[in-house]
């Protein structure tokens, strides 16, 4: 039980920082559209990348889960989400468009799969875990306007992209060192 605990807390965690990356546009779209003069059209347009490359990812999840499991599926979604973040610091607005298109994709990956994994590993009470790990994804949501808000406040905001780039790879490292299979076998043949 105490790896499907680790294992389960490790896609809680992803769930919170992928809730940071899938809001961070409305809190950081004033910064972005005032850094090049961006009209209302313009900035909608890094509105329609994320969310076209989001659905991109979650078409692959699939195949990717199949392909390699759950655990490396997780592992290159949060890498994509992290290399977006930390092109997002940068100061150019085609890499900004394409770091929103990266991060998307890693969103659109990670999203169904950890869904998929929680639901595997709780058989019994799949409803229950379901709605505590969309729940986590809540608080990083809900959290991630406020988070901007104090680095710009600070002028750090490339630093918590960075910090946040930072964040999404160990997570990602950590993931490595966890065998889901384990935890799925645990949980279907009954035993703690």
């Amino acid at each position: 039980m105490k790896c499907a605990i680790k294992g389960t807390l490790l896609v809680h965690l992803d769930f919170v920082l992928t809730g940071v990356v899938m809001a961070i546009l409305g809190p950081m779209l004033p910064l972005v559209s005032a850094r090049w003069s961006l009209n209302d059209t313009q900035a909608g347009y890094l509105f329609i990348a994320q969310f076209a490359a989001s659905m991109m990812g979650m078409l692959a999840s699939g195949l990717l889960v199949r392909r390699q499991g759950y655990r490396l599926t997780l592992v290159q979604g949060l890498f994509l989400m992290a290399l977006g973040m930390a092109g997002l610091a940068q100061a150019n607005w085609l890499l900004t468009l394409v770091s929103v298109c990266v991060f998307g994709a890693g969103f659109g990956i990670t999203t169904p799969t950890a869904n998929l994994l929680v639901a595997r590993i709780n058989p019994a009470n799949q409803a229950a875990q379901l709605n505590l790990l969309n729940s986590s994804w809540g608080v990083g949501a809900v959290s991630c306007p406020l988070l901007v808000a104090m680095a710009q406040r600070s002028g750090h905001t490339s630093h918590f992209l960075y910090g946040m780039a930072v964040a999404l790879a160990t997570l990602a490292v950590w993931l490595c060192l966890v065998d889901f299979a384990e935890d799925a076998r645990r949980a279907g043949s009954g035993h703690s």
